[in-house]
């Protein structure tokens, strides 16, 4: 899926994380998120960072605050796995 900077960005900062945060959240280095927020051009971001920036992008159009909140709880304690099983069940309620 490809992201414009300006969008990761967006959704980091409206979930008030620093690059550190949101790279833990990803799976991924801050250097990357640095990189894809600085980079002018389209960004590919593909695997498990792409699936959950996503699931974000469209979460924060729908209820930003419930969403930041879990986002908080699930950094709180702590991990890729269980943010990605929380999503599933709450998209699963969805349907």
């Amino acid at each position: 899926m490809s992201f414009l900077s300006k969008d990761v960005q967006h959704i980091r900062r409206k979930l008030e994380l620093n690059y550190e945060e949101f790279a833990k959240l990803l799976g991924v280095t801050s250097r990357s998120v640095r990189r894809w927020e600085l980079d002018g051009s389209p960004n590919k971001i593909s695997g498990s960072a792409g699936d959950v920036l996503t699931a974000l992008r469209f979460g924060l159009d729908k209820d930003s605050e419930k969403l930041i909140r879990f986002v908080a709880e699930v950094i709180a304690m702590g991990g890729l796995a269980l943010l990605l099983t929380k999503l599933l069940e709450y998209f699963l309620e969805k349907i």
